[in-house]
């Protein structure tokens, strides 16, 4: 059986500055569904943006920072969610209508969030199994925000990541070999959640998932460079 996997959220058109040199791409739900197809073309992937907006990316090869400024919300559809093994809602705390989260009883779900007003998203928290979140843009403790959320808080840097329910907690150093540098690290949340959706689907326990996720994301960001 082919298994189903619906991206909600945000879908952006980016305009990323590196080296001095304009480019133009799709970000938000784009950049996961992109991952998810990279690593198992046979996963079938419904898109179901909630937001348009914009963003404009400054990119730092030499020392793997990106900052960006975006209008994520320039329109906005109220949507009704479809039957999936799992749910995914790029940018939580962005979207503007999230009845469709409190309707969903079957498949799991996954949200990530943005630095901007993160605590928009607590009250969504309890509906979410797996919330990943860049250690930059960690906004209160860990583990608080694993009581908050209904399973696990996956936190994630260039270097390692922490994962914890509020009680347990599991820790990943990244190998050295797997560090990225002088390298367009744009959507590497993005490519990290892709990641760790594809490989949990299939049914790797938390640790594995993470350890493969992360060695996944390397992977990608090294072959669109």
């Amino acid at each position: 059986m082919t298994d189903i996997i619906t991206l909600y959220g945000h879908l952006t058109v980016d305009k990323i500055i590196v080296d001095f040199q304009e480019q133009v791409s799709l970000g938000g739900i784009a950049n996961v569904w992109h991952g998810i197809k990279y690593l198992n073309k046979n996963v079938s992937v419904n898109l179901v943006p909630t937001n348009i907006g914009e963003a404009v990316v400054l990119v730092d090869k030499d020392s793997n920072q990106r900052i960006g400024r975006g209008c994520l919300n320039l329109s906005s559809s109220k949507v009704k969610h479809k039957k999936s093994d799992w749910h995914h809602i790029a940018y939580l705390n962005q979207v503007t209508h999230t009845n469709f989260i409190k309707e969903i009883s079957q498949g799991i779900i996954s949200a990530d969030i943005t630095k901007e007003y993160p605590e928009k998203a607590i009250p969504l928290l309890s509906h979410i199994d797996y919330l990943f979140i860049s250690e930059d843009d960690l906004f209160m403790d860990l583990k608080e925000l694993g009581n908050l959320t209904k399973g696990w808080v996956v936190m994630h840097s260039p270097k390692r990541s922490i994962c914890t329910d509020g009680n347990q907690e599991l820790s990943y150093e990244i190998p050295k070999n797997l560090m990225l540098n002088g390298v367009n690290v744009l959507g590497a949340g993005d490519y990290f959640a892709s990641a760790f959706i594809t490989q949990t689907i299939k049914g790797l326990e938390l640790k594995d998932a993470i350890t493969h996720a992360h060695k996944n994301t390397t992977e990608i960001l090294k072959n669109q460079t």
